[in-house]
């Protein structure tokens, strides 16, 4: 199965205060020594206004989704809404470079939120949260709007990760599912399941949250062809690419530019949908197989090939290897912490390594027996979810990227594997 998955399986508007920029620079440079430094943290007070029974239990929601990184220490306190400048000069001198007012009274559908800066005594924003099916995804939409205000980048709090288990039966057959967690492993939810082998799930980009899709390899007795099924809802899953072979693996910059591997090469699908017409175009063919292959914004491809990552440049279609020592696989990128994390074997089992791009330095975050394979790193760069196998027993695993700490998130009965997180 590892043999199987090494070959095919894929997978900051500056604010306005000069503390949130500086926290920037420091948690955009990733080299080997900051993976074990806790980052720098900033206070967020967060005030409480209205007589709601919701409103401090949808805050400490807000709290626990904030401080899960380590970036962002959070208080929360009952208090009036400010009536002049001094409060917020106040909350400063006490250390609260951002204080979010959040107010509901009982009668209300909705939470108000102000989110100021006190050391520019500046409104950064002002919103209104409409209620969600479940406290915690409401506490996900407020965190969101409060980390991109202070960290400047994208949050992870509304996107989510799909994997496949694997159930198999005394006869030897297995049934396949797809399931779906919110952005911390929680709310697990099955959306595709069938008798045999699925493998390899990706997304589909959407701007809207309700089209958001997801394609993954089925093996049938012919061939292994490509299939997709929408994450919300309950649509049956559709045929996307029906061709002879095996196709496994894929990396989408968008739901009509999608990369592709079928049987060892790297293809490259474009849609016309003014035209209704789609394109396929081999891009990358080497004498051994090629798979896992990463799409990049400029067009470059991240791929592996012969226990090698290797780049090729969508400029002149070169082929320049980024990490060789030992057997490699299974690449992922973050273009925005410029960081790559890839599984390598070492003395005997593969263990994920990261590695700064800009700085060529690795760094290897993960340890012990078992094998850490096909990690897919957060919206935000600092978490990354990987398969750990060990022995018959094969689980989800999320890791800080920060402080290299991992924990389970995946149903123990289950046989778990091939996660993809989602860009939003």
């Amino acid at each position: 199965m590892l043999y199987l998955c090494s070959l095919f399986i894929s997978l900051f508007c500056a604010t306005t205060s000069c503390m949130a920029q500086e926290l920037q620079l420091k948690i955009s440079h990733h080299d080997a020594e900051s993976s074990h430094k806790r980052a720098e943290q900033v206070s967020v007070l967060i005030l409480l206004h209205g007589d709601s029974s919701l409103l401090l239990p949808l805050a400490e929601n807000v709290r626990k989704d904030l401080e899960r990184t380590s970036h962002l220490r959070v208080k929360i306190m009952y208090a009036e809404e400010p009536s002049c400048t001094e409060d917020l000069a106040r909350q400063f001198r006490e250390g609260y470079p951002f204080v979010l007012y959040l107010s509901m009274q009982e009668s209300d559908a909705e939470a108000s939120g102000r989110l100021y800066n006190t050391l520019d005594v500046a409104m950064l924003q002002g919103k209104k949260w409409a209620k969600r099916d479940s406290l915690a995804l409401w506490a996900h939409y407020i965190a969101d709007g409060v980390w991109k205000e202070v960290i400047g980048t994208e949050s992870s709090f509304l996107s989510s990760i799909v994997y496949v288990t694997k159930d198999y039966k005394r006869a030897g057959s297995v049934r396949s599912s797809l399931v779906v967690t919110e952005w911390d492993g929680s709310a697990l939810r099955t959306i595709f399941s069938k008798n045999g082998h699925i493998l390899a799930p990706a997304w589909l980009p959407s701007e809207v949250a309700k089209d958001l899709a997801i394609v993954f390899s089925e093996f049938t007795l012919v061939n292994v062809r490509l299939m997709k099924v929408l994450a919300v809802g309950s649509s049956p899953a559709e045929i996307v690419l029906n061709r002879g072979g095996t196709t496994v693996g894929v990396s989408a910059l968008s739901a009509n530019d999608i990369i592709y591997c079928h049987s060892g090469a790297l293809w490259h699908y474009t849609y016309d949908p003014d035209s209704h017409q789609g394109k396929h175009s081999s891009v990358v063919r080497e004498k051994e197989p090629c798979a896992c292959p990463v799409a990049l914004r400029n067009g470059d491809i991240v791929y592996c090939c012969q226990g090698a990552v290797k780049r090729w440049s969508a400029h002149d279609a070169s082929k320049v290897v980024i990490a060789k020592k030992g057997f490699c696989t299974a690449p992922t990128v973050h273009e925005g912490r410029n960081i790559l994390i890839f599984s390598r074997r070492v003395q005997g089992a593969f263990q994920l390594i990261c590695k700064d791009l800009e700085t060529n330095v690795e760094s290897q975050i993960t340890h012990g027996p078992g094998n850490k394979i096909d990690a897919s790193i957060s919206p935000c760069g600092f978490w990354a979810v990987y398969t750990c196998e060990r022995g018959k027993k094969s689980t989800i695993c999320i890791i800080d990227l920060i402080h290299n700490k991992s924990f389970e998130v995946s149903d123990v009965s289950h046989y778990a594997m091939c996660p993809a997180w989602s860009s939003h």
